[in-house]
């Protein structure tokens, strides 16, 4: 067994001559086996980027690594940089808004209902098997006791925010509403986790893709913050553990237990059309317009030297970023090529809009 301390952790493996295991470490378990200088390594249950893409960006913050980076233990992977920007924890202000210090309140009201749920079906147990014909009507009278008390925790908890749809906010927000219907109707959604730009190698062996993409799962509803009653739909993205809810007069951020808001003229919008390398299908909303190889040489042609060499569609997708000034960095991709720029073109019109009194309309 060996254990191994450098700047990127801790790590232990185990093995004899020839054949090595890796148990834990910064590089993730690994197979390496062979003797006097010829050797084969192979990283378990480690998962290529389902997708790369090529595309130029200007971020206004630095988003990907730079070019020439790479892992020594494995050159073919780019160093991948993350791109999901500051925690909300972070973004909330220290003079958080009247709406967000009532969220956050909200989230952090205590629920009753669960521990006398627990203790009313043990009651109601013990009744049963000990008065039969009383024990059920006790147990009648603890679940209806439970209910009650569940619907007084939801009410306490509950930010009531009203709005006047007939105001001057009316048209601008139906529009953006509208123009996030174009959003939810793409076949395939992704948020950008993280981004790393290839090298020379990186490039023939990733499709030629001069950006590989790390991304994760994006739900696109219509529904504010738990919390939140309005009489008004919401379009909220929710991706990973951050969630973003376009209000009339403001954008609410949510991660687990902390709040945030920005004004619509704070917020940064970006919508562009990305080339996406597929290896799952051109889905029917997007269309192809070039084609690679798994594998390519530097001319873009098949490298001869890789069985089973397929040819890849290259479809075109659109991508949303957003960013504000608080750390706010979130990248979302849809294969239906315009919605990200009918959704960036509403966002654009609120924010001529001016901003409402902090709290007018808001009450618990």
């Amino acid at each position: 067994m060996r254990f191994n301390l450098s700047k990127h952790g801790l790590g232990v493996s185990v093995g004899v001559p020839g054949f090595r295991v890796g148990l834990i470490g910064p590089r993730g378990h690994y197979v390496q086996m062979g003797r006097k200088g010829l050797y084969y390594r192979s990283t378990l249950g480690a998962r290529q980027p389902s997708a790369v893409h090529q595309v130029t960006r200007s971020y206004h913050q630095p988003a990907v690594a730079p070019p020439q980076s790479y892992d020594i233990q494995e050159p073919s992977k780019p160093i991948m940089q993350d791109v999901t920007g500051a925690t909300v924890l972070q973004m909330a202000a220290s003079t958080p808004s009247v709406l967000v210090e009532q969220l956050t309140a909200g989230q952090h009201t205590m629920m009753w209902w669960g521990p006398a749920l627990g203790v009313s079906v043990v009651v109601a147990l013990v009744a049963l098997i000990a008065f039969a014909p009383a024990g059920i009507i006790l147990a009648a009278v603890l679940g209806a006791g439970v209910w009650w008390l569940r619907q007084r925790d939801v009410a306490r908890r509950a930010v009531v925010v009203y709005y006047d749809v007939s105001d001057e906010y009316a048209d601008r927000y139906e529009a953006l509403v509208n123009a996030f219907g174009w959003l939810q109707s793409a076949q395939r959604t992704r948020w950008v986790t993280a981004e790393g730009r290839t090298n020379m190698y990186q490039y023939k062996v990733h499709a030629g893709a001069s950006t590989v993409v790390r991304s994760g799962d994006v739900k696109l509803s219509i529904g504010g913050p738990s919390l939140l009653v309005t009489n008004i739909a919401v379009p909220a993205i929710a991706s990973g553990p951050r969630s973003i809810y376009f209000l009339p007069d403001r954008v609410i951020l949510r991660e687990r237990g902390a709040y945030a808001d920005i004004a619509y003229s704070a917020l940064g919008s970006d919508a562009t059309q990305i080339r996406w390398i597929e290896d799952q299908g051109v889905p029917s909303d997007s269309r192809t317009v070039d084609s690679t190889w798994r594998y390519v040489n530097k001319s873009g042609g098949p490298d001869r030297r890789f069985k089973n060499n397929r040819q890849l569609p290259i479809a075109l997708y659109s991508e949303l970023h957003l960013w504000a000034g608080n750390g706010l960095n979130a990248i979302y991709q849809f294969s239906n090529p315009d919605a990200a720029a009918y959704f960036e073109r509403a966002l654009d019109v609120m924010r001529t809009a001016p901003r409402a009194t902090d709290g007018a309309g808001t009450c618990r």
